[in-house]
Formats: structure tokens, C-alpha cells, sequence
């Protein structure tokens, strides 16, 4: 499900300037990739993979998490799935669980990292240039041979994965053993993306 204009212009402007300042806070400046680029492997745990970054509680990624009409969204999708008027099973739809009812009007907010795509080739380029940086230069042929196979773009696709075992989540005692249920998972774009091959998601229709 795609909603346009989650975030109205005001609110757009001032979440993508305070991305901008956390991403300076950092030594990144996104009018300047090709110079700062490279200061984004600081930030990211999982080795450049998908862009994520490990940005978790800066204000204004709260004041976004915490909209009241992106939580009404995520309301109605709840009254619309997995409950709605106290019933905890809904066989019209597929979509059982074993959790019983809760109200679709409260909800606690999981924060996650963030994701900062950059462009492939500056990307591919500054990988390249900081490998070159660190190779020394009176390495054998044989090991300059063997660096270049380990140059790596400082930003990789995060290759498919399930988030959770679709077969084994609500079998068995799963559910009395999970600390949390989250039964949405949802994100905010501060900019578009109308071309393809570009942005930093990507899923299979149907599954998401």
C-alpha cells in the first residue's frame, strides 16, 4: 500500500533539513557525496548493505514516527487485518492470530534505522578510491590483484530476505514466547522516486 502526502510540505521541508544536520553531525554532506561520502561506513553496521544507516532517535525522525495521520493510517490497516470490533479471528481474510483483540487506537512505536541510498557510481567510485587509499603501494602484484577483488561500493543491495519464518511464526508456542507483535511494518519516503532502478526499496508484489 503506497499513501501520498503523508507529511505535508511544511513538515517534508523541515524532515528532510534535519536529516540533512544529522547526516552533517556525521561528516556527510549530501551536496558534497563525492568528497564525504565515504564518512557513511561509520554509520552503518551492516557493512554498506541497503543503505542502512544506524540513526535511530533524532527529533525530527521522532515528530515523523509520531504524526497523527500516519498513525491513522496504520489504524485503519489494523481495524481493516487483524482486528476489528473485538474480534481476535478473522477467517473472512486469512489473516488469524493468536494474540486475541487490542485496540487499533493505541500503539507503541518500534523505531528502526533509517535507509540513505546514494548513487551507484559514487558509490562504486568512492568504494574504489578509499580501497586504493589503504593499499599500500609497494604491495606485490599478487596482492594488488587480490585488493581489487575485495573493492566494494561503500553501499550494497540488501539482497532478498523474509523478515520472519512465514511458516513457523504462529505455529507451536511462537506467540507465547515473542516479546513483541508487530503486525505492520511501514516507512516514510522524504523524497520520490518515479524511475525505475532508483530508491532504496524494493519489494515482490504480493508480499509486502
Amino acid at each position: 500500500l503506497v499513501v501520498d502526502n503523508v507529511l505535508n510540505p511544511d513538515q517534508l521541508i523541515a524532515a528532510r533539513q534535519g536529516f540533512n544536520s544529522t547526516l552533517g553531525k556525521h561528516g556527510v554532506d549530501p551536496d558534497d557525496l563525492w568528497n564525504t561520502a565515504h564518512h557513511l561506513r561509520k554509520l552503518s553496521s551492516t557493512n554498506g548493505s541497503g543503505g542502512v544507516l544506524d540513526i535511530f532517535y533524532p527529533k525530527w525522525k521522532l515528530e515523523i514516527a509520531t504524526q497523527p495521520k500516519f498513525f491513522a493510517i496504520v489504524s485503519q490497516l489494523w481495524q481493516a487485518s487483524f482486528d476489528h470490533d473485538g474480534i481476535d479471528e478473522r477467517s473472512d481474510n486469512g489473516m488469524e492470530l493468536p494474540f486475541g483483540t487490542f485496540s487499533t487506537h493505541r500503539g507503541y512505536v518500534y523505531i528502526d534505522r533509517l535507509g540513505y541510498r546514494i548513487p551507484s557510481k559514487i558509490s562504486k567510485d568512492v568504494g574504489a578510491r578509499n580501497q586504493d587509499k589503504s593499499e599500500n603501494s609497494t604491495a606485490t602484484e599478487l596482492k594488488s590483484s587480490k585488493a581489487k577483488k575485495r573493492n566494494r561500493p561503500i553501499q550494497r543491495s540488501l539482497t532478498p530476505h523474509l523478515d520472519c519464518c512465514p511458516d513457523t511464526i504462529l505455529k507451536g508456542n511462537y506467540h507465547e514466547r515473542a516479546d513483541k507483535w508487530r503486525p505492520l511494518q511501514s516507512f516514510i519516503s522524504l523524497t520520490d522516486n518515479l524511475e525505475p532502478n532508483t530508491g532504496g526499496f524494493e519489494a515482490v508484489p504480493g508480499f509486502h
